[in-house]
């Protein structure tokens, strides 16, 4: 089975996103984050990120 390549494009950006998203927490570990913080980075809706946080970390991002 092969990819489209809009959905490796898609997948490369959310990888992007999120990733920018990860770099951001390890620069702020002595800050207080919160979703819609680390949504705004990632530049994703707040819903949508929850749901992509949830699937890409394993767990919720209150957890």
């Amino acid at each position: 089975m092969t990819t489209k390549p809009c959905a490796q494009a898609s997948r490369a950006e959310y990888t992007r996103r999120m990733n920018r998203m990860l770099n951001y927490i390890d620069a702020h570990l002595d800050h207080s984050l919160d979703g819609a913080q680390l949504a705004d980075v990632a530049d994703f809706s707040r819903f949508h990120f929850h749901r992509i946080f949830a699937a890409w970390m394993g767990e919720t991002i209150g957890s």
